[in-house]
């Protein structure tokens, strides 16, 4: 689906390769499944956040199947900054994206919408 959106993709098969690439490479925004191997997207996000590296203020959109409200919570309250479900709507992807890449002035305001990740994007 995203390789349709003519984006520059990189994968990543787990948490902790996510965390590796995100610590040595920029990226324009983030795609963070919420069930990687080895490390959740939660915590990769946390730590993502906490650390000092390239991708610290990055969009991350979760990508969950969990569309319960205290999920979605737990995802913002991780450092996430929207979210799409599973199975995902291409629509919806492109919104969160766009969300994500051109922020309204009201966004912060914004209750996030939905959220996946299989690795980090970038335009």
């Amino acid at each position: 689906m995203l390789r349709d959106l003519d984006v520059s993709l990189t994968e990543a098969s787990s948490g902790f390769e996510a965390l590796s690439l995100l610590e040595r490479q920029p990226f324009d925004l983030v795609l963070m499944d919420c069930h990687m191997p080895g490390m959740d997207g939660m915590s990769v996000t946390r730590e993502l956040r906490r650390r000092m590296g390239p991708n610290r203020q990055t969009p991350v959109i979760a990508v969950t199947g969990a569309g319960e409200p205290t999920h979605i919570a737990a995802c913002h309250e991780a450092g996430m900054t929207d979210h799409v479900l599973k199975p995902i709507d291409a629509a919806k992807l492109i919104e969160a994206m766009g969300r994500a890449l051109m922020p309204s002035e009201d966004s912060a305001t914004q209750p996030p919408a939905d959220a996946y990740s299989a690795g980090a994007v970038t335009p």
